[in-house]
């Protein structure tokens, strides 16, 4: 909407307001049914893990695991498919509008760069959304744990699903320790055995030059 009463108010070339605005309406017209889509399929998926535990375990909030061989996922393979087409083809039209951003000249409307730089934050979180999806639906990622919430309410739908790496180490030694130039940890429970060495493994300390690395057990 906003985008839109600024290419109005803009001074843009008449095929110029008519491509943007044809385009932004387009892409307005395309998330109510992506936000139906996404309420169904949470809808469903809620349903299916109440009923996949049992009354006995499905608690409201309660976490549980869940493992690719137990094909948890196949009695909503149809909402999962059309909720990854209906992100899909909104990450499409945000391209689509993103490139036609490139070629309109600096300031031809208010806000031209912000309204920019807001679509492209736009078009990043959809693609991180089909990512996320697939990873938690698919489970194909090697060496990641699968658990799922239940909603704290039970006539809620906002059911949880989460993936973590089983080791860090890599993504802390990539994300973390090679961007600092000082880190302490600091804990009663650091030491196995009178030793570090479990600690530097699980975190990809030992993945980092030894002369960076200094201990004191007290």
């Amino acid at each position: 909407i906003q985008l839109k009463r600024r290419i109005m108010a803009g001074q843009l070339k008449q095929f110029q307001r008519e491509a943007l605005l044809r385009m932004n309406d387009g892409l307005l017209e395309k998330v109510p049914g992506a936000r139906k889509t996404a309420q169904a399929f949470f809808r469903k998926l809620t349903r299916l893990l109440y009923e996949a535990l049992g009354a006995d375990k499905a608690q409201p909030g309660s976490r549980h695991r869940y493992r690719p061989e137990q094909n948890l996922f196949e009695p909503i393979e149809q909402q999962y498919s059309k909720l990854f087409e209906d992100i899909t083809e909104i990450k499409k039209r945000l391209a689509e509008l993103l490139e036609y951003f490139t070629d309109v000249p600096e300031d031809s409307f208010e806000y031209q760069r912000q309204l920019f730089q807001e679509i492209s934050s736009k078009h990043m979180q959809a693609d991180l959304l089909i990512r996320n999806i697939q990873i938690l639906i698919r489970q194909k990622e090697e060496g990641f744990v699968y658990w799922f919430e239940l909603p704290n309410r039970a006539d809620s739908d906002d059911t949880r699903l989460y993936a973590a790496p089983l080791d860090v180490g890599e993504h802390l030694e990539e994300r973390l320790f090679n961007s600092l130039r000082t880190a302490v940890f600091t804990s009663a429970t650091l030491a196995v055995g009178q030793t570090f060495d479990y600690f530097r493994r699980r975190i990809g300390l030992d993945r980092v030059n030894p002369d960076r690395v200094h201990e004191l057990m007290l």
